[in-house]
């Protein structure tokens, strides 16, 4: 399971090459509004690499560091009116998520306004050359306008880099799938290749053969070792004897090292086949839901692309968890979200209900004739931006499930066959 950094980007200050020969003194202004702009960024993007850029070469130079570096995003920032043909041609031949940002260090036109003000200001025809060119040329890219202090828009900005990390991410993960889906449960059902190819995670097929050796080389040393970790961390209740809690601990480490051996960001199985297999002494929720707060992506039955999803998720927001809608309260517009044993301690609070702000029916209406799965991935917080942006970057379909918030169906790809 990988880490969830802050979103490493690099960054290149867009210029013209006529005005360094001309203006004297402007590279130095130029370089000093630069470090300004990188400065509001950093409470948002790790930085690694950065450059003012008059020449194509320039421009060549930052991507092929960004790529080598395996960034998550690169950030276009026109610092004056730029000419879109120097950038263009290295933009879209890179893979990496792109955004624009439009913004300035004068935040009003006022008395004192003059050609100096003026010439480190002209931003948006730049910005609107180069925006024009990436869509004549079918390049997705994110784009955000406003002031370079502004921290309604910095937070927006820091929604496409959360965005570009969770797109790179997809392309990397290993979703681990250990038996067959739930037979006949339909609106799981997946196109591994179209998931692949369209989204990214690469589903890793698992044997029950390989779980049951590693659970054999498990020694009661370490059994013991973890459930005197346990005992400090949770409230054990009194019915969990310690042959039980010892049985799913033991489960607990072979899971554990079935997803390190295979390097897996989202697991899923399907309870069925190790009932029917016999061989398995109970179900190993225990490990699962310690993993899920560790980060692992998991979802229950086969499900292997919501799976993949929830491991996306935390790369978006940083913490996801496995649910779905068990039962409602009509009539205080209560929705109890929940699954067999699967949880993420992570999210543990006292307080877990669910409340709609309208008619529970109303909302449930519009979820399930926009095709919506029974398994969900939840997040603490409102991440509907966050979550439109990363949309964008995949190129998914949009679906306003919310009055006020628009949601992607991330599943279009495998029910539109």
């Amino acid at each position: 399971m990988r880490k969830v950094n802050s979103p490493q980007i690099a960054v290149a200050g867009l210029s013209l090459e006529l005005y360094h020969r001309t203006f004297p003194g402007f590279d130095k202004m130029l370089e000093k509004q630069f470090s300004l702009f990188c400065r509001e960024i950093k409470p948002h993007a790790d930085i690694r690499h950065g450059k003012i850029c008059f020449l194509q070469g320039h421009v060549e130079e930052v991507i092929k560091k960004a790529e080598s570096m395996e960034l998550d995003a690169l950030l276009l920032v026109p610092m004056c009116y730029t000419a879109s043909l120097m950038t263009s041609r290295p933009v879209l031949k890179t893979t990496l998520p792109l955004i624009v940002w439009n913004t300035q260090e004068a935040e009003t036109i006022n008395d004192s306004f003059d050609f100096d003000v003026l010439l480190k200001n002209h931003v948006p025809q730049g910005t609107q050359d180069l925006t024009n060119v990436l869509l004549r040329s079918n390049r997705i890219f994110g784009m955000e306008s406003g002031h370079c202090r502004d921290k309604d828009k910095l937070e927006k900005l820091g929604e496409w880099f959360r965005a570009a990390r969770a797109f790179r991410f997809a392309g990397r993960c290993n979703a681990g799938l250990l038996g067959l889906p739930f037979q006949d449960m339909g609106d799981l059902g997946v196109d591994e290749t179209a998931m692949l190819s369209k989204w990214g995670p690469c589903t890793v097929h698992l044997g029950t053969g390989r779980f049951l050796e590693l659970i054999d080389k498990v020694t009661e040393k370490e059994i013991r070792n973890i459930i005197s970790s346990d005992r400090k961390i949770y409230d054990i209740s009194s019915d969990v004897t310690a042959d039980i809690h010892g049985i799913s601990v033991k489960l607990e480490i072979a899971m554990r090292r079935l997803m390190e051996e295979n390097e897996l960001d989202a697991f899923s199985m399907n309870f069925r086949e190790f009932i029917q297999d016999g061989r398995v002494p109970a179900m190993p929720f225990l490990g699962i839901n310690k993993l899920m707060g560790e980060g692992l992506g998991y979802a229950g039955e086969g499900d292997i692309a919501i799976a993949a999803l929830i491991s996306q998720m935390r790369q978006l927001a940083g913490i996801a968890n496995f649910t779905e809608i068990y039962t409602l309260d009509y009539k205080q517009n209560l929705m109890v979200m929940t699954h067999m044993q699967e949880c993420n301690p992570a999210m543990a609070r006292k307080n877990a209900k669910i409340k709609l702000d309208e008619p529970v029916g109303d909302f449930l209406n519009r979820y399930s004739m926009a095709g919506g799965t029974h398994h969900i991935a939840a997040m603490p917080g409102k991440h509907a931006g966050a979550v439109t942006k990363l949309a964008r970057f995949h190129g998914f379909e949009l679906k306003n499930l919310n009055r006020s918030e628009i949601l992607p169906s991330y599943q279009d790809f495998v029910t539109r066959q």
